[in-house]
């Protein structure tokens, strides 16, 4: 049995040596991923015609994720259709209210984080106040790690660690969930589709790459918002421009 479990191992190791070089050594800064913590999880089957709203301005950011079912979502003064995969991020502080639909009432997860590092990933996928609806991330990984984090959260002790690592583990997959929904070809440095802002953000990212440029450098060539930059960024090549970098 010994034998076989360091076979096993060997065979692992071996694996690992055709892709990894035999010097491999690079600095990460993960800091700004690091600082994010859940307060809130939850699920929720909707009954026909269900509403809710909340007047409590809030210090945590909202995400919700349909799987199934439809309703509205209003924000902003403006008024959002909620389909099944759709991911939509609740204001801190501003009215809004949601409200299923009479036939096919939405069932949907939702979760309140907080911190720099849910700053970072809200703002990597393009999610805002103003842009606070994603739609289409129809991938049964993102439900999974929403299952994973309650059933963590059912014991009478939750593990904070594993809750933090299931955190993350959610916010990869619905990045991944997004660039799987948005990816388009890229060749040359130049989109199939071509998109004249990206094209040119690419071409500023391709001659200046050396140097520390940022978010708001590659705005500032087009003339565009942080946020709005990485919507349409992210739409096109299924990254963000960071991301990309």
């Amino acid at each position: 049995m010994v034998f076989c479990l360091y076979k096993d191992m060997e065979n692992t190791i071996e694996k690992f040596r055709e892709v990894i070089p035999d010097k491999w050594k690079v600095k990460l800064n993960t800091s700004d991923c690091a600082d994010a913590s859940v307060s809130w999880i939850g699920h929720m089957i909707a009954t026909p015609t269900q509403f809710y709203t909340n007047f409590v301005a809030r210090n945590d950011y909202c995400i919700q994720y349909t799987v199934r079912g439809k309703g509205v979502f209003f924000t902003d003064n403006r008024l959002y259709s909620v389909n099944t995969g759709t991911l939509w991020l609740v204001p801190k502080d501003k009215y809004y209210y949601y409200k299923s639909d009479e036939n096919e009432p939405y069932e949907y997860f939702w979760i309140h984080f907080n911190g720099k590092g849910a700053e970072k990933f809200l703002e990597s996928i393009g999610l805002s106040e103003k842009n606070p609806v994603i739609e289409n991330l129809n991938n049964p990984n993102v439900a999974y790690q929403f299952n994973k984090l309650i059933d963590l959260s059912k014991t009478d002790a939750p593990n904070g660690h594993l809750i933090l690592s299931a955190l993350h583990r959610l916010l990869y997959e619905i990045e991944i969930a997004l660039g799987e929904f948005n990816r388009k070809i890229i060749h040359g440095g130049r989109i199939i589709d071509d998109d004249p802002a990206v094209n040119e953000v690419i071409a500023f990212i391709k001659e200046n790459y050396a140097k520390d440029i940022g978010l708001q450098d590659l705005a500032n060539v087009v003339f565009l918002d942080r946020v709005y930059l990485i919507t349409k960024f992210k739409s096109r090549t299924g990254l963000s421009p960071i991301r990309f970098l």
